[in-house]
């Protein structure tokens, strides 16, 4: 919701939006759209393992259509490079990763670089034409203000009032600010990298403000699924690109699917329907509820309905 890239009012995405000038090779393509949970450890095996609805469990234990298993069978080399713990990962697909590290075993590094520990990480991926890369930020978690210590010059904003709530208002959007940074060196390590470059990126979930009178990310909300869904791409006018801006509900299923597609693959669920979509509890697979939503013929407008862990 504050990410200027996506229409917020203040300028939280500068260095990201220069890729949309669509004179050079490579060209941003920016949207929203919705995760598959609520909370990191849930939403990344749902996404990894391309899932259309979060109790079709036996995905994630099968991995028919898991993205590493699908770029191995296709000969690429596979990275993990994440700034959070390896257990989020559990059940990503871990065992068919060439290259994995993650905050565990580099702590200390972390306290001092956050982020850019990702960027070194790029530097050191050996040269190829065949490499799946997965990052995992951690910015913007909260606390929002400790992600950029290192680099205050993203430290712009200030509290519009007394108040708590504008302090954390005004955290957040510098929290945006140091992703937007990270984000943009990203961008460029890939932007020399040779052949076919797809660049997807996503969160996997919101961090709310006081949108609809809530704080954080835990609350089981369709806001709290509402996320960027960005492709970097040298290949800005190619089918993959124009099915990520052609798709009509763009969700981390469709987005998995379009991951698969670069790596070669058509992932078809035949339960899947285009109008609705899911959004798993923080407890993961839907076990403690999860949300399945119906997009209505009106923008923008949803119908949702609660799930419990039981049903199916």
């Amino acid at each position: 919701f504050r990410m200027h890239i996506l229409g917020a009012e203040r300028q939280t995405t500068p260095q990201i939006e220069r890729w949309l000038d669509p004179s050079g090779p490579f060209r941003l393509i920016a949207r929203g759209g919705f995760s598959a949970a609520t909370a990191t450890r849930a939403t990344l095996p749902l996404f990894l393992n391309t899932h259309w609805h979060p109790r079709d469990i036996a995905l994630s234990y099968e991995r028919p259509a898991n993205l590493f298993a699908l770029a191995k069978r296709n000969g690429f080399q596979t990275y993990i490079y994440s700034v959070q713990r390896r257990h989020i990962l559990m059940l990503g697909g871990l065992e068919l990763v060439d290259s994995i590290r993650t905050v565990d075993e580099r702590w200390p590094e972390y306290e001092r670089r956050r982020d850019d520990l990702l960027i070194d990480d790029l530097a050191g991926v050996p040269k190829g034409e065949r490499r799946i890369v997965f990052l995992h930020q951690h910015v913007n978690h909260t606390p929002y203000r400790d992600h950029c210590r290192h680099a205050p010059e993203t430290s712009v904003f200030t509290a519009a009032g007394t108040g708590l709530d504008e302090q954390r208002e005004a955290e957040y959007d510098n929290g945006l600010l140091c992703y937007d940074r990270n984000l943009a060196e990203i961008f460029e390590y890939f932007a020399s990298q040779p052949g076919a470059v797809y660049v997807f990126v996503t969160a996997d979930h919101n961090d709310l403000t006081g949108e609809f009178g809530k704080w954080g990310h835990l609350s089981i909300h369709v806001a709290n699924a509402w996320v960027p869904m960005l492709l970097f791409t040298n290949r800005p006018d190619g089918p993959i690109a124009h099915a990520f801006r052609d798709t009509a509900l763009m969700t981390h299923f469709q987005l998995a699917r379009l991951v698969a597609r670069a790596l070669g693959f058509d992932v078809i669920d035949p339960n899947a329907r285009p109008d609705t979509f899911f959004v798993s509890s923080s407890g993961g697979f839907g076990r403690d509820g999860y949300l399945e939503v119906h997009a209505e013929q009106d923008p923008d407008t949803f119908d949702v309905i609660k799930r419990t862990g039981r049903d199916q």
